[in-house]
């Protein structure tokens, strides 16, 4: 019987190699094709580092019946692999491209934002009621650093392309997403920094749908307008956010929260009816 599950286990992931070596050819294909000077040397550490990625990601959903501490060893290591691979295959566009400024903004973006994986790793290694209060704190700080370089390091980068209302627009969406990603398996070890900074993602969203649609002001006014109602709509979702967080950390004050909750609702609704009502009054005068 132990040979079967051995062997299954050996075919599922001989196929996910398969996979992982089909999407990398896929991609080093694509960025040959569109940039002639990712070849050679380059294209085989662009195509084992997205192997190795994608299998590192993969890894733990096709290996369930592997004993958990046997997964994040392997996961740990191929994602090390990949961190070499990363830094080189920068290394070599760098003196590729000749841009070193550019380069490293976008190295460190990358390794700050990879960094995320092996923290998942970590934070799920241990069961949350069977571990310390010190290595709990250890995981939280480490997450907690972890955004604010990607937070940094990504609205700095977008300094050099975009406004600074635009930069936090795109950071509040990366934001949310890597968060939301953080906060499918519950409970962990750090989840509340991912729920603080989910909130506040959310929240810089809707204060750069504001201010970059403030910038169509003059010729465009309609356009400020859906800004305000996006953002007054994202209300209904910080709403939510709230009423897990209290759930999961303070369940005394649940019906205190789901009260004040209600009633916020109730005013942000006719806040949505009129501001929905002077948008389609613009629509309809200013042409």
């Amino acid at each position: 019987m132990l040979k079967k599950v051995y062997f299954y286990l050996l075919v599922k992931n001989v196929l996910l190699t398969g996979f992982c070596c089909y999407i990398a050819f896929l991609v080093t294909s694509a960025e040959e094709t569109e940039a002639p000077l990712v070849a050679g040397f380059t294209a085989v550490v662009l195509f084992l580092g997205v192997v190795t990625i994608m299998l590192a990601g993969f890894f733990g959903w096709f290996n369930r019946q592997l004993p958990g501490r046997v997964v994040n060893l392997v996961q740990g290591d191929l994602f090390a692999i990949f961190q070499i691979l990363f830094l080189l295959f920068w290394v070599l566009i760098w003196f590729t491209y000749l841009d070193i400024n550019r380069t490293l903004e976008l190295l460190a973006l990358g390794e700050t934002a990879f960094s995320f994986l092996p923290i998942y790793i970590i934070s799920h290694s241990i069961p949350i009621n069977q571990s310390s209060k010190n290595w709990e704190r250890g995981v939280i700080f480490d997450v907690f650093i972890t955004y604010i370089e990607l937070i940094g390091t990504l609205f700095d980068t977008c300094l050099s392309f975009l406004t600074a209302m635009q930069s936090l627009l795109l950071t509040g969406i990366v934001v949310v997403l890597f968060s939301k990603i953080q906060l499918f398996r519950l409970p962990k070890a750090g989840d509340k920094v991912d729920y603080v900074f989910h909130l506040g993602g959310v929240f810089a969203l809707m204060t750069a749908m504001i201010g970059v649609s403030a910038g169509f002001i003059t010729e465009y006014p309609q356009i400020l307008m859906a800004g305000i109602i996006a953002s007054i709509f994202s209300l209904f979702y910080v709403y939510r956010l709230f009423g897990e967080m209290t759930r999961l950390y303070i369940p005394s004050k649940l019906h205190e929260v789901l009260a004040w909750k209600v009633k916020a609702s109730n005013i942000t609704k006719k806040g949505l009816i009129a501001a929905s009502i002077v948008l389609l009054l613009l629509v309809i005068f200013i042409r």
